[in-house]
């Protein structure tokens, strides 16, 4: 967590200009999500126990949004992970491969990659677009189910741009290289 808020203080903008950058909004975005979705499930998960185990009391929601900040907090860590390369893989197979064949491989890896989660992003959305409509709410917080199945939707959304950039760049930087 102590990385999340180094992180989210430190992207301050180099030049003193007031431009939009659609850049810097979308890392401030996807890094406080989690942020603020670890404060708050820590903290209320905290107040939980203290209150069962002090006051003999218990919040009746607490493991509901407990559950659903998770879930934000997941698929905003995986979007972190993607964007800076941090999701771990196994290489070992890849590694021993000729360069130019672990460039494809590779190539072929994020391809795959990219589908799953446009598949994904796909079911979401439906799933999603489905609790709008039929309006479920969640048993003890009456909020809508569709706010924490939207994190699977836009996280999608936001791993298949990563993942489409460096593609791009990937791509762009053998052309050069060749």
């Amino acid at each position: 967590m102590l990385i999340l808020v180094k992180s989210f203080l430190s992207n301050k903008q180099k030049n003193k200009k007031r431009k939009i950058n659609f850049s810097l909004i979308l890392k401030k975005i996807e890094i406080g999500i989690p942020l603020v979705c670890m404060i708050l499930m820590t903290t209320i998960i905290f107040i939980q126990v203290v209150g069962r185990y002090l006051f003999h009391y218990s919040i009746s929601w607490s493991e509901e949004i407990g559950r659903y900040l998770v879930i934000w907090i997941t698929f905003g860590g995986s979007v972190l992970a993607f964007r800076k390369g941090a999701h771990i893989g196994v290489n070992a197979l890849v590694n021993i491969l000729p360069p130019k064949i672990r460039y494809y491989v590779q190539l072929l890896s994020q391809f795959i990659t990219i589908c799953f989660f446009i598949v994904l992003g796909y079911y979401g959305t439906i799933h999603t677009i489905n609790q709008i409509i039929h309006l479920q709410l969640g048993p003890a917080t009456r909020l809508p189910m569709a706010i924490p199945y939207a994190a699977i939707p836009i996280g999608s959304l936001l791993v298949i741009y990563y993942l489409i950039n460096k593609f791009v760049i990937e791509v762009k930087n053998n052309n050069i290289r060749m």
